[in-house]
């Protein structure tokens, strides 16, 4: 007599459970590889909030998260603490060169020189206004500088002509690239020199 395969058993009757479904790839990801929410929401092409439902469904808790990183419209980045309170990454950012009683005073904004689309929050691209300075400036449009002037600033280069228009000579100009202890000159006619800073 042939038997016949159980096809009630309590396996067979699971659905088919997708890798973001399971508790151990989840437990995996997240503490053994150190993936966020996020990043595993990214691996899998689905939602951070889909995957905190499934985190949710097996208890699986790790370090409280002290902040969420937040994307404004205006392409600012925030980050928000649980309770609702928001730091924005550029005062962050300004705190390599500014005090924290100058960032974060009432009175004061954290401006973005360059004029740009988007969010850059460079030390090199920030000032801290006092907060009616800020709006005065923005208010007669000298609130912000040419890109050229804070990418030279960020990157070290700088260029200068010089001669006269009404020369018959042609004007000479120099590049200047500073990079670690080096300073490296470039000229128009094909000179090049390269020093050491003092």
């Amino acid at each position: 007599m042939t038997e016949v395969p159980n096809t009630d058993s309590e396996t067979e009757r699971q659905p088919r459970v997708k890798p973001y479904q399971s508790k151990e790839t989840l437990e995996r990801l997240y503490f053994e590889q150190g993936l966020s929410q996020y990043d595993i929401a990214d691996r899998f092409g689905i939602s951070q909030p889909t995957v905190s439902y499934w985190f949710d469904q097996y208890d699986i808790r790790g370090e409280t998260q002290n902040f969420y990183r937040v994307e404004k419209p205006d392409g600012k980045l925030q980050l928000q603490t649980p309770s609702g309170e928001t730091v924005y990454c550029h005062q962050v950012v300004a705190l390599q060169d500014y005090s924290i009683s100058e960032v974060f005073h009432e009175d004061t904004h954290v401006h973005h020189l360059m004029g740009s689309g988007e969010s850059v929050d460079l030390p090199e691209n920030l000032d801290v206004l006092h907060g009616g300075e800020h709006v005065r400036r923005h208010a007669e449009g000298t609130a912000t500088e040419g890109p050229e002037k804070v990418l030279q600033h960020v990157f070290g280069e700088f260029e200068l002509e010089i001669g006269s228009p009404n020369s018959d000579h042609r004007a000479t100009t120099l590049r200047l690239r500073h990079w670690g202890d080096r300073i490296q000159v470039n000229t128009s006619n094909g000179t090049s020199a390269t020093q050491a800073d003092d």
